[in-house]
C-alpha cells in the first residue's frame, strides 16, 4: 500500500515537473523569438507586442531586438506588421457602423488607386463623389517614394496627423520590408525601414515626444538613429496657441545634437488640400480635418518628398 502512495506521488511530481518545463519553455520561446506570433485581434502578450502575418516578415535580428525594446519603453505598445495586413479598426460611431474595410478597399480599388492597410479610419473615404474624384487625380509618383532615397538615408519626421498623412502617403506607395507601429492599434507614430537600400523613416506624430525634443533626441541615440534630414510640421498644440520661442528652442536642441542633418520646417502651409474632407465624408469640401487616402493629397506628399531629396543629394 505504502509502495503504491509513494509511486503515485512520484508520478505526480513528475508530471507536474513536466509541465512546469513546458511552460517555462513556451515563455522562453516566446521573449526570445517573438516572430513566434502571428495573431489578428488586438489582445497581447505580456510583452505587449502584435504581430501579423508572420510569415511575410524578414527575422528580428538581435539589434532589431534591442530597438524593438527601446521603442516598447518610449511607446508602450509596439506592432510589428505587415502592410498587406488589415489590422486597424473601424470605430463603431455614425456612418462608419456601416462599412468594414472589405467595403473601403473595393471602393479604392474599383478606381485603379491601389489600397494601403495602413491608413486610419479617419483618413479614409467611400462615396461616388469619392471615386469620381479619385479617378480625376493622378496616381502617386512612384519617383517621390522611399526607394528613390540614397542608400542608408536615415529620415526623421514629427508632426500631427496631418504630417502623418503626407508621411502615410509615400509609405504606402515605397517597397517597404519593415513596418513597426509605435503606440498601439491607432497610433500615428511609424518605423519603416528599405532593407535593399536600408533606407530608414522614423516618424512621430500625435505622441508627448513631439513637445520635448530633448526626450526626442535621447529617443534617436538609444536607437542609434543618426538622421540624414529632420522634418519638423505643426503640432496640435502648435495649431492652437504656437510658441515661436518654443519652436526656435526645438530647432536649436535638433541642429545642436544633430548638426550634420538639415532641419525643414513645414508649418504655416496647408499640408493636406481641403477639397476631399476624410472621415466617411465622401470627399467633400471641408476646412481643418483630415483629407481622404489615397486622394488629391498624392500631390502635397510627393512635394514633401520632394524638399526632402533635394537636400539629401
Amino acid at each position: 500500500m505504502d509502495s503504491r502512495r509513494a509511486l503515485r506521488q512520484k508520478y505526480r511530481r513528475s508530471t507536474f515537473a513536466l509541465v512546469v518545463a513546458f511552460a517555462l519553455g513556451i515563455i522562453a520561446i516566446c521573449v526570445e523569438d517573438i516572430q513566434l506570433f502571428n495573431v489578428r485581434s488586438t489582445a497581447s502578450f505580456a510583452s505587449r507586442v502584435l504581430l501579423v502575418d508572420r510569415q511575410k516578415l524578414p527575422p528580428l535580428e538581435k539589434n532589431d531586438l534591442e530597438k524593438f525594446k527601446i521603442f516598447r519603453r518610449y511607446f508602450g505598445e509596439v506592432l510589428i506588421v505587415s502592410p498587406n495586413s488589415q489590422f486597424r479598426e473601424i470605430r463603431d460611431r455614425g456612418v462608419k457602423a456601416l462599412h468594414n474595410w472589405s467595403y473601403v478597399s473595393r471602393e479604392v480599388l474599383s478606381t485603379g488607386h491601389p489600397w494601403c492597410s495602413l491608413y486610419r479610419d479617419n483618413w479614409v473615404c467611400t462615396g461616388e463623389r469619392y471615386k469620381q474624384v479619385l479617378r480625376e487625380t493622378a496616381h502617386y509618383d512612384k519617383s517621390f517614394s522611399l526607394n528613390a532615397f540614397p542608400s542608408n538615408s536615415s529620415i526623421y519626421i514629427e508632426g500631427n496627423s496631418w504630417m502623418a498623412e503626407l508621411v502615410y502617403t509615400a509609405i504606402c506607395n515605397s517597397d517597404v520590408d519593415r513596418t513597426w507601429l509605435l503606440g498601439g492599434i491607432t497610433a500615428n507614430s511609424i518605423f519603416v525601414n528599405v532593407m535593399r537600400t536600408n533606407v530608414t523613416l522614423l516618424l512621430v506624430s500625435n505622441h508627448p515626444l513631439q513637445g520635448d525634443p530633448e526626450k526626442s533626441t535621447m529617443l534617436l541615440k538609444d536607437i542609434n538613429f543618426n538622421p540624414d534630414v529632420i522634418v519638423r510640421g505643426s503640432t496640435n498644440e502648435d495649431c492652437r496657441n504656437g510658441n515661436p520661442n518654443l519652436e526656435l528652442q526645438h530647432m536649436q536642441i535638433y541642429t545642436g545634437q544633430f548638426p550634420n542633418a538639415p532641419y525643414i520646417e513645414r508649418k504655416g502651409q496647408p499640408l493636406v488640400p481641403n477639397i476631399c474632407r476624410a472621415d466617411f465624408s465622401n470627399c467633400n469640401y471641408g476646412k481643418n480635418g483630415h483629407t481622404c487616402l489615397p486622394g488629391p493629397v498624392n500631390t502635397n506628399s510627393e512635394l514633401l518628398v520632394q524638399k526632402i531629396l533635394s537636400v539629401l543629394k
